[in-house]
């Protein structure tokens, strides 16, 4: 696929008028501009941008990690689907979600709602993000999940904690690796 900017930007590049002049941004033009994989099976996670040159990098990660979240009792109906709105503790997203649709991790990195993320606002950044379609029932292929990238060399980071820990207390994880080394 191609980024569906494209067709409005096909050069790839935003020009704004601003108070100072015109102000270029340069957009990207590929394909894959950032493959982020999490696989709840080996719990770890794995993400990298664009460029070849820079690494994947790969976190594991433990159950419950992800952010903490306020449960509202609002509800909405968008695209036919019944949503329930969610905030987060650090108040940087305002979510609805539809609990109906069960899914594990959402855009953004987003863990531990029930549900399937179909409209969210990331305040810091004043970013809106709203689903467009999904589709429960087309095969997938193989090379989604595995994609060339990810044969390169990795380069392994920090167990990602869960929020919910505590400080200072060894992770489930950390305590096996520890068993390993000896």
């Amino acid at each position: 696929e191609t980024p569906s900017y494209l067709k409005k930007y096909p050069m790839g590049e935003i020009s704004v008028n601003t108070i100072n002049g015109i102000e270029s941004f340069d957009l990207h033009k590929d394909t894959t501009q950032w493959l982020y994989y999490c696989d709840f099976d080996k719990m770890i996670i794995r993400a990298k941008v664009s460029s070849e040159a820079t690494p994947i990098y790969e976190n594991s990660f433990e159950l419950g990690y992800g952010q903490e979240w306020i449960y509202k009792p609002e509800t909405k109906t968008i695209n036919s689907l019944k949503c329930q709105l969610a905030e987060d503790t650090a108040n940087q997203w305002k979510i609805w979600f539809c609990p109906d649709i069960q899914n594990s991790i959402n855009l953004s990195g987003i863990f531990n709602l029930p549900g399937l993320v179909v409209q969210a606002d990331f305040l810091p950044f004043n970013e809106h993000y709203q689903l467009i379609s999904y589709d429960t029932q087309s095969a997938i292929c193989d090379a989604v999940f595995e994609p060339k990238e990810f044969k390169q060399v990795k380069k392994d980071t920090r167990v990602l904690k869960s929020y919910h820990g505590k400080p200072g207390k060894k992770t489930k994880l950390e305590k096996q690796q520890e068993i390993l080394k000896q």
